[in-house]
């Protein structure tokens, strides 16, 4: 880990709050107050920035910052606040942040691209499928160790929904 200086936490969040705003209006939205969000963000950004490893996915920080801080998913649940739009918003700031950690500075439209692939658990006892219902999403089916059928899709914008059991 590489531990990183708090100015570039200040100006992180500096650039958030005038060249992102659509961030926060998303989340005010949905009735999380500006104030809140801006602490939120900035807890995101610390982690992003003082913690995680170089070299991993905004994805996988992600992950790893909804396990440091698990009060926050039941936060936004409470407030009845759509867990695709949380994890969009808050996968977007860790995004910024190591695009301006890296100095790419570019504002290349290449933010929303595929990653790795990633265990996500389980056993298949087939191989995948993949077939797509619209531009830039993926819907992945395979057998699984019951023989149920399992489903796991989502798009490069929103992420993956999640293995789902889909029966029979």
């Amino acid at each position: 880990m590489s531990i990183r200086q708090q100015p570039v936490v200040q100006e992180v969040m500096d650039r958030l709050r005038s060249e992102h705003n659509n961030l926060y209006a998303q989340l005010t939205r949905a009735g999380i107050s500006r104030r809140f969000i801006d602490y939120i963000f900035y807890l995101v950004v610390s982690y992003t920035v003082n913690q995680a490893e170089t070299g991993q996915s905004a994805r996988q920080i992600y992950i790893q910052f909804q396990r440091q801080v698990p009060w926050l998913n039941q936060f936004f649940l409470a407030h009845n606040v759509p867990q695709n739009l949380v994890d969009r918003v808050l996968r977007t700031v860790i995004e910024i942040t190591l695009d301006i950690i890296s100095d790419d500075g570019d504002d290349d439209d290449d933010d929303n691209q595929w990653s790795s692939w990633e265990n996500l658990g389980g056993r298949l006892t087939s191989a995948p499928a993949v077939s797509s219902w619209q531009a830039n999403r993926l819907d992945v089916f395979a057998r699984g160790q019951n023989q149920d059928l399992i489903h796991n899709g989502g798009t490069a914008d929103d992420g993956v929904t999640g293995r789902v059991s889909v029966g029979y």
